[in-house]
């Protein structure tokens, strides 16, 4: 079974830096936010590249439990 803890640890993060965005209360804080999150998301795309896994799978909304277990059972 693959190691997914570090996509898990970026999922999370990114949902953090997503709800920090959406609370923003500056344009320059806004603009800081945004490149984090699109560094996370880069970040998150090398990963699953690292692990063999398909880019455009949003793991929570597009994929079955079962489906993902086969995926990370290659």
């Amino acid at each position: 079974m693959k190691d997914t803890s570090h996509l898990v640890a970026l999922s999370e993060r990114l949902g953090r830096e997503l709800a920090a965005l959406a609370a923003s209360k500056s344009p320059l804080e806004t603009e800081h936010r945004e490149v984090w999150v699109r560094q996370i998301e880069r970040e998150m795309a090398d990963e699953y590249e690292f692990l063999g896994l398909p880019a455009h799978i949003n793991m929570a909304a597009e994929i079955s439990d079962d489906e993902l277990f086969e995926l990370l059972s290659a």
